[in-house]
């Protein structure tokens, strides 16, 4: 009589719980190694994933391997593997471990561009000012989402039509322009703002 082959999985089970410490862990790490604070929590979700995946807090470089097929397996994009590869290799480098992985290039095709029709239709169906505004700034001076949420009265410039960028890309500070088109959009906006007020008495006792 043939044995019969155990239908056994000899990975160690894991519970998110039991993550949760060195998922805290990664995240500081990342927070001192100056990454942006938008960018770590996609960071965290990617490593979080590959940690269920692997079974362990502790994966090893075959278990990096073997994540990376299963990716390619599903189908995803070459640019959503490559950020799975780069989120990874920093948690590894946390544990003091060095996995390598080849960077695919991305494809040779030319991506669709808005032509100036479709950025005017996009502008004239924004009617909200605020919106207005802030859909121009982030086109016009090509900030990230992130950027124009953290922008203040004094970063922008409207005479010498600038913008002053905190912690952009990679963490450093700089300086963008803008057309006349966005200034003015941002006059109009700035000039039927409800002023800003702030309860002293509230920021005293929070403290």
């Amino acid at each position: 009589m043939a044995k019969k082959r155990l239908d056994v999985n000899w990975k160690r089970e894991i519970r998110k719980e039991d993550l949760k410490p060195a998922v805290k862990r990664y995240q500081r790490y990342l927070v001192d190694k100056g990454l942006r604070a938008s960018t770590i929590p996609m960071y965290v979700l990617r490593v979080t994933k590959y940690l269920e995946f692997s079974g362990t807090d502790s994966p090893n470089a075959d278990d990096f391997a073997k994540f990376r097929d299963h990716l390619h397996d599903m189908k995803l994009s070459r640019s959503t593997i490559n950020n799975y590869s780069f989120s990874i290799k920093k948690y590894h480098e946390m544990l003091g471990q060095e996995v390598n992985f080849t960077f695919i290039k991305p494809n040779n095709t030319i991506p669709y561009y808005f032509d100036g029709d479709d950025i005017t239709k996009i502008f004239n169906a924004c009617s909200n000012i605020k919106h207005h505004a802030m859909l121009k700034t982030l086109f016009y001076a090509s900030l990230r989402a992130s950027e124009v949420c953290n922008l203040d009265d004094a970063d922008v410039d409207l005479k010498a039509l600038t913008i002053y960028v905190r912690g952009g890309k990679g963490g450093k500070d700089g300086l963008v322009f803008m057309t006349d088109d966005c200034a003015k959009t941002l006059r109009r906006y700035l000039e039927v703002r409800a002023p800003l007020t702030i309860d002293v008495q509230y920021k005293k006792r929070s403290r």
